[in-house]
């Protein structure tokens, strides 16, 4: 990547993704620090000369010749001899050999981001009330880890699977609700429900079921673009560990991809092609939108630009168009983050990716969130315009006879940017920016009438309030997953999160760093229902003693159980938990998931307050905080249990056991080796039924009259399997693998008539937990 005497021709791009077969892999994400001596310098070389170019925050650019690693936010990161994100920070980086061409498929997210993808089928999640949409991404993007990645469904603004003959393109769209079918049929949706291979579409007349395979656009109706802007800066939390900073870094891809994110890294990957060793580097990015990070080969980046968290682009937001008119021609649509003809937005030498291109008249408002406190931009014409043109910009409050904010007074191409200073928009819900045709007041000689008047108002940035996570404040805790229902608050010195790169599972992990002395609290009411529990599931930490957790129910304390050993999972760590790997079911390998359970069946049915208390200094790998069902009952009130079966297995003496005694043996109502835990299911004690080592079984006799078998199945303790169910020796039920950290399967198996035998079989198989079958026995029909 890089190499400033690269031939032209080796800058296209095929489209197919490198080689990622046995690859020694050399992580160094923003955790670990990124080497900062990245750009290489030719001495002699012109600041106005190189392929690679970088804005800086005041105006100013330096090029380079040559690109060794595209920056990644950190201290002490240099762009030759100057800092790069110092107190005047670089702005964007370019490539300027590189453009974009984007072919569909292709979703654009509620944020501007643009993703190629084709979408595969829609997934829920127990844990969010918002659906996954799980696509193919398209090459040379890859998923770092399996061969889809989810998205966030609420996050997605746009889906063209084909484009028509006049295409629009990716920052532009057609009016909310608009969808186009591949057979040429245009639907106005009121509503737009997914479905696991399409959409079901409501309109005035009826609603229509729409396989995605058959969608030639849609652009779904009622998505909010502030909100997921302002996540993108919540999600820079306060930032990463070590010498990283926090910054929303949008990358650029000759792909065409657009992906905003904070939490970045770079992986080096070496593999063998031909006998030669080969290197191919990747960015690894993880957008807010995602659950998962995706990798972005180096050599196709066209373009990164940064800015703070607490920096919100207008250009960005969902802009209204108050006036739009024209002395000469027809009005003239205006442009988000790119210029009239498509390309970058250019004006008095400086160029963007973030901005407006306007034409005089225009004027057009933006709704401000709560927290706005200041308002800056650079405004200028058009490279196009020259010398020529002549404009007064103004910004003003609430509408276009509003409160004037800022005046630029008739300038020229010739005058150069305008730059508005720092505006304070404090308490201000609305700010309309005019490009208005200067007829007053026009200087000698200027353009007549609005010929030329093609104006940029280059990265017009909002100041909020800094995000909870950059302030560091307790407060970021509320975006930690799963937080949001909680109250909280900290004693001591504040609480903060950072987010960092954990190889083992191929993810940003958010962390919850409590200081010494310090404590967190966490409290919320709640109901109960039968067989929940509460739910933290972390990474395993280095020393048991970074999670001292305590849970108190209506003030009363409740221990905690886990999904396997803490002392067992820091040393399987230890040993293996740096080698990665890329399973087909994530469910099929251990991890480094430790889950913190506290079983809230006791109070079934009550309203409770559930307070979770954290004390420092404490270091918490935070991935979920979850309310979770362990015996779901399938009808009935949910503060009541399933119904048990007729004739319980608990009150039955078994056939055989085998083996018949020993640390294996089944053990009723107990978890071998020792019978002295319980069986639980997600940390919810259940009874009527059998523990099952590795290797072991049970047979009974079916009664007589029975004609159906019920019962819960899973795994108490990290992974088990195969579980099968065998009647006069036949398999009748199995289940190859099965988790600790998945809720039991309901079992209901009709009995042949005549049937004598039923055994409870847990295999010998690649996994060494313990498995159980609860609630279990016979039944009439």
């Amino acid at each position: 990547m890089g190499n400033g005497a690269m031939a032209d021709s080796d800058l296209q791009r095929s489209g197919s993704c490198a080689p990622r077969g046995a690859l020694v892999r050399r992580v160094r994400g923003l955790a670990l620090g990124v080497v900062l001596g990245i750009l290489a310098s030719v001495p002699g070389a012109g600041a106005e000369t190189g392929r690679y170019v970088a804005w800086f925050a005041d105006g100013t650019r330096v090029a380079m010749p040559t690109l060794a690693e595209w920056p990644l936010p950190a201290r002490g990161a240099r762009w030759g001899e100057r800092a790069l994100f110092a107190e005047n920070p670089v702005r964007l980086v370019r490539d300027r050999r590189l453009s974009a061409e984007l072919q569909p498929p292709y979703l654009v997210l509620a944020n501007g981001d643009v993703l190629p993808a084709l979408p595969l089928e829609v997934e829920s999640s127990e844990f969010s009330e918002v659906p996954r949409l799980l696509v193919q991404l398209a090459g040379p993007l890859l998923p770092v880890a399996g061969a889809r990645l989810p998205i966030r469904t609420d996050r997605i603004a746009r889906l063209v699977m084909a484009e028509p003959e006049s295409a629009i393109p990716a920052t532009r769209t057609a009016p909310a609700g608009t969808v186009r079918l591949a057979d040429g049929r245009l639907l106005m949706a009121r509503a737009v429900r997914w479905q696991r291979y399409g959409v079901a579409i409501l309109t005035a007349d009826a609603v229509t079921e729409v396989p995605f395979r058959e969608l030639a656009e849609i652009v779904l109706p009622a998505v909010d673009p502030l909100a997921a802007v302002l996540a993108d800066g919540l999600a820079a939390g306060s930032g990463a560990a070590d010498d990283a900073l926090p910054r929303v870094v949008r990358f650029h891809s000759s792909s065409g991809a657009i992906l905003t994110a904070s939490r970045a890294g770079r992986e080096e990957e070496h593999s063998r092609q031909s006998g030669r060793l080969v290197r191919a580097s990747y960015c690894y990015v993880q957008p807010e939108w995602a659950d998962a990070p995706l990798a972005v080969p180096e050599s196709d980046l066209a373009a990164c630009s940064y800015r703070r968290p607490s920096e919100l682009p207008l250009s960005l937001l969902a802009g209204t168009t108050l006036a739009t008119r024209r002395w000469i021609g027809s009005p003239q649509p205006w442009q988000a983050n790119h210029s009239a003809d498509g390309g970058w937005l250019a004006a008095g030498g400086i160029e963007a990716d973030l901005g407006l291109a306007t034409h005089a008249h225009s004027a057009i408002a933006f709704d401000l969130p709560p927290g706005a406190r200041r308002l800056v931009a650079r405004v200028g014409f058009d490279p196009a315009a020259g010398a020529g043109g002549c404009v007064r910009c103004l910004v003003r409050a609430d509408d276009e006879q509003g409160p004037v904010l800022w005046d630029s007074g008739v300038f020229q191409g010739s005058d150069g940017l305008q730059a508005t200073g720092p505006i304070d928009v404090t308490g201000r819900s609305r700010v309309v920016l005019i490009t208005a045709a200067a007829h007053e007041d026009r200087p000698a000689g200027a353009d007549p009438l609005d010929i030329r008047d093609s104006v940029v108002w280059l990265a017009p940035l909002v100041e909020l309030d800094a995000p909870d996570g950059a302030r560091g404040g307790s407060s970021s805790v509320g975006q930690l997953p799963g937080a949001a229902p909680w109250r909280w608050k900290a004693a001591g010195e504040a609480a903060r999160v950072e987010s960092r790169y954990n190889p083992r599972a191929a993810v940003w992990d958010s962390h919850l760093l409590v200081p010494r002395g310090a404590s967190l609290h966490l409290a919320r009411r709640h109901r109960v229902a039968a067989g929940e529990v509460l739910e933290l599931l972390t990474a395993c930490p280095t020393e048991t003693s970074e999670h001292p957790l305590e849970l108190r129910v209506n003030g009363q304390p409740l221990a905690w159980t886990n999904n396997i050993d803490r002392g067992e999972l820091r040393q399987w760590v230890a040993l293996y938990g740096s080698l990665r790997s890329v399973p087909i079911d994530a469910a099929l390998r251990r991890t480094d998931d430790l889950a913190y359970w506290w079983d809230l069946g006791p109070w079934a049915g009550q309203d409770v307050e559930l307070e979770l208390h954290i004390a420092g200094p404490s270091e918490i790998a935070w991935r979920r905080l979850a309310l979770r069902k362990a015996v779901p009952a399938p009808d009935g009130p949910a503060d009541r249990p399933p119904a048990a079966a007729e004739t319980s297995l608990a009150g039955l003496e078994p056939e055989a056991l085998s083996p018949p005694s020993g640390r294996s043996q089944p053990l009723r109502d107990a978890l071998p080796p020792t019978g002295q835990e319980p069986i639980r299911f997600l940390g919810h004690r259940v009874t009527g039924g059998y523990g099952l080592a590795r290797g072991s079984s049970v047979t009974f006799a079916v009664p007589p009259q029975s004609r159906r078998f019920v019962a819960l199945a899973g795994c108490c303790r990290d992974l088990a399997g195969p579980l099968r169910v065998r009647i006069d020796g036949q398999v009748v039920w199995s289940r190859e693998a099965l988790s600790s950290l998945s809720a039991p399967e309901r079992v209901e198996i009709a009995l042949p008539a005549g049937a004598r035998t039923l055994t409870l079989e847990h295999g010998e198989g690649a996994y060494y937990g313990t498995a159980a079958f609860a609630l279990a026995g016979f039944g009439a029909p």
